[in-house]
């Protein structure tokens, strides 16, 4: 079933991935501070699975693009962090869930005062990679 996160899920998830992640990916930890003031985008998609497992071939655009954070192949859902944005800078989450042949995606990203479109576009990088795989 496809949920979507709430903006405190978001945050959360944003905040720890940061936490954890963030000085290996580049992210300053000023940006935390940041977080919670900015307003948050979403971006969904959908794409066809084109490879016999498509919880893998998920797994593995996330893996291109980002870092995965977590994965339940039970759940067919996985997290990831991927950059995105005019100068692909801002960290966009990324939830993808896997429903029989179809890969749902799901971005969360942060915009300040000049929107760059960050959710859209990692949605647009992930579509395009799993339908060229």
């Amino acid at each position: 079933m496809w949920n979507r996160m709430t903006d405190q899920e978001f945050n959360t998830l944003l905040i720890e991935a940061i936490k954890k992640h963030g000085p290996k990916l580049g992210i300053t930890p000023v940006a935390k501070l940041t977080i919670k003031a900015l307003k948050t985008c979403t971006a969904e998609g959908s794409v066809p699975a084109t490879e016999p497992d498509p919880f893998l071939q998920a797994r593995n655009s996330v893996i291109e693009c980002g870092k995965v954070l977590f994965e339940d192949r039970d759940l067919s859902r996985i997290e990831g962090i991927v950059f995105s944005g005019a100068a692909n800078l801002n960290p966009t989450i990324v939830v993808m869930v896997v429903e029989d042949t179809t890969i749902r995606i799901n971005a969360y990203a942060k915009e300040g005062l000049i929107n760059q479109h960050t959710a859209q576009r990692a949605v647009k990088r992930i579509t395009e990679l799993l339908e060229s795989q």
